[in-house]
This record gives C-alpha cells, structure tokens and sequence, in this order.
C-alpha cells in the first residue's frame, strides 16, 4: 500500500495510471477480507477512471468485482452490512450513470457496428450489474428485518 501512496503522490492522484495499481491492491484487501479498504480504493479507481473520461472494460469489470465482494460480505454473516450502505449507492449511481453514458454513445449515428455492438454489450452488463445491486439491496433489507 505504501508504493501505492508514493506513486500517486509522484504521479498525481487523479492520473489514469494509478487505476491498475489501485485495483490490485484492493485485490490484496479483498483476499484478507478486509472488504472496506478493498471498496474504498476500488471507489477511488473508479472516480478516477470517470474523472479522466476513460470509459474502459477497466469499469465495467471493477463494477463486477463490487458486486462480487458485496455478495461476499452478505454471506459473511459476522459483518454488518450497513455499513456498506454509501458504497452500495455509490456504486449504483454511477453504473446508472454508465448506462446513461452508453445511451447517449447508442443514439449517437456515426461509428461503425462494432463499436455499437461493443457499447450495446457494455449495456447489457451494466444492467445486469444494476439488477445484482438491487438484488443485493433487497437482501439486505430482508437481513435488516430479520
């Protein structure tokens, strides 16, 4: 983690390539189930991946890996899920935003069919991961109540 800091102080925290080296040690994090660090350099990836307007398979993927982790930390019965509750939205506003993006991108005439196609599948995805995220949610609501 402490390269990390270095780097991004030498690079700049918002430069595009501190998203690599962010995702992998959140990976770190997440293998020793240390799931708030492990979302917060995630978040942090992400927000820099948006602020560089470098829409990637870097994105869509790291939204699955949220919604892996978060499905994790339910069957993780010893954890208080709560206290998830601003990531989960975060997480949720800015795949909304993705699908918002990509809809602009598809109503947009010009570019050839495969890019159509590439950005249609990056819309599937990411409504997929929408509906995992109110999964998630609804199952949460039901553990609350519990």
């Amino acid at each position: 983690m402490e390269a990390c800091v270095i780097y991004s102080r030498l690079i700049g925290q918002t430069n595009k390539k501190l998203i690599y080296p962010l995702l992998h040690v959140g990976f770190t994090y997440a293998d020793k189930k240390q799931y708030q660090q492990c979302l917060k350099l995630w978040l942090h990836a992400l927000k820099i991946s948006k602020l560089n307007k470098c829409i990637s398979n870097y994105d869509h993927q790291l939204l699955k890996y949220f919604v892996n982790i978060f499905f994790e930390i339910y069957e993780n019965s010893t954890i208080k899920l709560f206290t998830y509750n601003h990531i989960v939205k975060e997480v949720m506003k800015i795949t909304i935003e993705e699908l918002l993006e990509i809809r602009r991108q598809l109503l947009i005439e010009n570019g050839n069919m495969e890019e159509k196609q590439a950005v249609s599948q990056y819309k599937d995805d990411n409504l997929q991961i929408l509906l995992y995220l109110i999964i998630f949610l609804s199952k949460k609501s039901v553990a609350n109540i519990k």
